[in-house]
C-alpha cells in the first residue's frame, strides 16, 4: 500500500516539474523551438564547452607539474672557472673544473642533489625541507649552512665546514658523524675521523675565477655580493620587472664589483651609477 502511494506521489512530483518547466519554455522540444528554446539550447551547449576547457586545462597543469617534479637536471664544469648555479629554493652551488651535479628541477620534500667531484656550496636554510648530498660513499644532511665536499679522490671523500652544522653518513654501514664549523671529515678505512680544518683557503679558491652560464641577471647580483671583498660597494638592480630575469653567461675573475658591474652592462647592454656605496644597475 505504502508502495503505491510513494509510486503515485513521486509521478504527481515529476508531472508538476514538467508542467513548470514546460510552462516556463525551458524544455526544448518540438513546439519549443523558439527563441527560449534556442537561447537554453545555447546557454548548455556554452557551459557544456566551458567545462570541457577547465577538464582540458586542469589534466594539462597536472601533467606539466607532474613532469617538473619528476625531470631531472644535469650540470657539468669542463672549463678551468668555478661554476655557479643557483637553485630553485635559491642554494647555490660552486662547481669545480671536472665535477658534475644532478638534482631535480623542482624539490620536493627533500631537497636532493647528487656529486660528483669537488663542489662548495651555500644552503638556503630551512627546518621542514633538509638539503641532502649524495656524494658516492657519501650522504651529507644538512638544514642550512656552507661547506664543500671532496669527492677526487673516491676512496676517500672529505666534508669541510665553513659554517653550521652538518651529518654525514658512511653509506657501507650507517656510520655517521656531526660536523661543525671550523672541522673536516675524511672517509677512513671503512669509518670517519673529524679533524680541524688548517686549510681555510679551499673555500676561498671557488670564489676566485667564477663562471654563470644563462643564469638570471637576480641571482648573479646575490652572488657577487656574497663573494665581494670587504669594504667593496653593493651591486643592486632597479626596480623593473624585467630586469632580474634576463640570463647572462659571463666569468669574472676576482674583480670588485664595479668592474664586474662594467661586464655586465656591457654584455647586456645595460647602464649602471654609483649611488653612495651602491652600485645599480637599469636599464
Amino acid at each position: 500500500m505504502n508502495s503505491k502511494k510513494n509510486s503515485e506521489m513521486t509521478n504527481l512530483a515529476w508531472s508538476k516539474l514538467y508542467d513548470r518547466l514546460n510552462n516556463e519554455g525551458l524544455l526544448y522540444t518540438e513546439n519549443s523551438k523558439g527563441r527560449r528554446g534556442k537561447m537554453l539550447h545555447n546557454i548548455t551547449l556554452r557551459w557544456a564547452l566551458i567545462g570541457m576547457i577547465v577538464v582540458l586545462v586542469s589534466v594539462y597543469l597536472g601533467i606539466d607539474r607532474y613532469n617538473n617534479v619528476g625531470k631531472m637536471l644535469s650540470y657539468s664544469n669542463n672549463d678551468n672557472s668555478t661554476l655557479v648555479k643557483t637553485l630553485e629554493d635559491g642554494s647555490i652551488v660552486f662547481l669545480e673544473n671536472g665535477s658534475e651535479i644532478t638534482f631535480p628541477a623542482k624539490f620536493g620534500k627533500v631537497r636532493k642533489i647528487y656529486l660528483r667531484g669537488n663542489a662548495f656550496f651555500e644552503v638556503v636554510r630551512n627546518t621542514e625541507t633538509p638539503f641532502i648530498v649524495d656524494a658516492g660513499m657519501v650522504e651529507i644532511k644538512v638544514l642550512g649552512t656552507s661547506f664543500s665536499v671532496e669527492t677526487e679522490n673516491h676512496s676517500c671523500p672529505s666534508l669541510s665546514v665553513r659554517s653550521g652544522i652538518v651529518k654525514i653518513t658512511l653509506k657501507e654501514n650507517g656510520t655517521n658523524q656531526k660536523v661543525v664549523a671550523g672541522e673536516t671529515a675524511f672517509v677512513e678505512r671503512h669509518s670517519l675521523r673529524i679533524v680541524p680544518t688548517l686549510d681555510l683557503s679551499k673555500f676561498a679558491v671557488y670564489s676566485e675565477r667564477i663562471h654563470f652560464k644563462d643564469e638570471k641577471l637576480r641571482d648573479v647580483v646575490k652572488v657577487v655580493n656574497k663573494m665581494k671583498k670587504s669594504g667593496d660597494l653593493t651591486l643592486t638592480l632597479a626596480d623593473d620587472e624585467k630586469l632580474p630575469e634576463r640570463s647572462l653567461t659571463a666569468t669574472f675573475i676576482d674583480r670588485s664589483t664595479e668592474s664586474i658591474a662594467q661586464m655586465i652592462c656591457f654584455a647586456l647592454d645595460l647602464n649602471y651609477e654609483i649611488r653612495g656605496d651602491v652600485i645599480v644597475i637599469y636599464e
